[in-house]
């Protein structure tokens, strides 16, 4: 899975000076692909991209992924951006 983040002009931060923390709202998470840690990932202008991963069932034996996701920037003093909701939905296969 695929997340691009785009950063907003005028911020008083770069990119580079930030990471990102995730927590699931709902839904039930594969073990493993939604980070426990800040996340960091290399930049590109004002975009970034993280790139989630995780051990899936053989195909036919899928299970349908339906999450909703939250996002937000972290300094590196801790100081912690307002929250960005995502929806992910998958079918199994």
């Amino acid at each position: 899975m695929s997340i691009e983040l785009r950063w907003p002009r005028g911020s008083d931060y770069d990119l580079d000076e930030i990471g990102f923390e995730y927590r699931v709202l709902s839904g039930e998470a594969p073990e493993g692909l939604i980070p426990t840690t800040v996340v960091v990932s290399p930049i590109s202008g004002r975009k970034a991209e993280h790139q989630f991963t995780w051990q899936d069932a053989a195909a036919g034996q899928q299970q349908p992924l339906h999450l909703e996701v939250e996002v937000r920037a972290v300094t590196r003093d801790r100081q912690r951006g307002a929250p960005a909701r995502l929806r992910i939905d998958a079918p199994g296969g």
